[in-house]
């Protein structure tokens, strides 16, 4: 879910032990950690954290992709010259689950789906 906010100076009052962490105002729900916080020209701002308090702390994207070539070894598209999405592991894959095929029940009717009751009333003219 967006919502809107600005970017502020950190609060010293956060539990979260990290000074590289800065606040936004605007407010996520503790399932928004780790995801992206945007600016209104799509680029990525920062990752999501969550410590209850109004503001939302964020680790910058500096930050973040420091951490992605320090200890992954990963380099964005951008700096390799790549100004476009690439394939990686080898190309698409699509996501798949098993999903049952859908079917009507109702607890209450226990009847033939198939079968349409007889249904009686006045005939229109």
């Amino acid at each position: 879910m967006a919502s809107r906010g600005e970017v502020k100076r950190r609060n010293k009052d956060s539990e979260l032990d990290c000074r590289a962490l800065k606040l936004s105002t605007c407010k996520i729900k503790k399932v928004g950690i780790g995801g992206p916080l945007i600016n209104f020209g799509g680029n990525l701002v920062g990752m999501n954290f969550y410590d209850g308090h109004e503001e939302t702390p964020f680790l910058p994207r500096s930050k973040v992709v420091d951490v992605l070539k320090k200890k992954i070894g990963l380099a964005l598209s951008s700096e390799r010259g790549l100004n476009q999405p690439e394939e990686i592991q080898g190309g698409w894959k699509e996501n798949r689950w098993p999903v049952p095929t859908p079917y009507w029940y109702h607890g209450v009717l226990e009847v033939d789906r198939w079968i349409l009751p007889d249904v009686h009333g006045r005939n229109l003219q």
